[in-house]
């Protein structure tokens, strides 16, 4: 009963706020051009700040990768290339936006969870995650319930919110979705 009467409240205040004749507040639309244009300018040198960022760190993790495989330190250079793959590119923070970003990704049966996140994002391209199958994210992890359907959950960000995709193995899945 609450949930309707601040569903019709809104709609009130929505329908006051577009009213066509409703007189204009002076000032009101430059100021929020000048705070759009603000936002704007912000998102855009946090993403570069975030994108030089991860190149300078990217290429220090293989820096690091390299000695540890000289040393012949080749699980160290191993975890550190899974360090590498978290970190690439295609995956920078966004800051509010439409930008896509990989959080996590698991694959579930019952109380078991397996994080298939660094093999799941091989698969993100163009700012999506796009699996034929859900199966597809799992790589060479072993399964955890052989021959037993499971489910695949995904946690991203989008839009500046973060959400969460559920799919079964054997379907496919497009994150986010259209």
């Amino acid at each position: 009963m609450r949930t309707a009467a601040c569903l019709a409240i809104l709609a009130a205040l929505s329908a006051a706020a577009a009213d066509p004749k409703a007189k204009p507040i002076p000032g009101l639309k430059d100021a929020q051009d000048r705070y759009a244009a603000a936002l704007a300018k912000a998102k855009k040198e946090h993403d570069q700040a975030a994108k030089d960022a991860t190149e300078f760190y990217v290429a220090s993790l293989k820096d690091i990768q390299a000695e540890r495989t000289k040393a012949g330190d080749l699980d160290g250079a191993v975890r550190v290339r899974d360090l590498i793959a978290e970190a690439g590119a295609d995956n920078p923070a966004p800051v509010g936006g439409d930008g896509f970003q990989l959080l996590g990704v698991f694959f579930v049966w019952y109380d078991q969870w397996k994080d298939v996140t660094a093999n799941a994002k091989k698969f993100v391209k163009n700012g999506e995650l796009k699996l034929a199958t859900a199966g597809e994210a799992v790589g060479a992890i072993p399964d955890i319930a052989p021959n037993q359907h499971k489910t695949l959950v995904v946690v991203y960000r989008h839009k500046g919110a973060v959400r969460v995709a559920i799919g079964g193995d054997d379907k496919p899945l497009l994150v986010p979705g259209r």
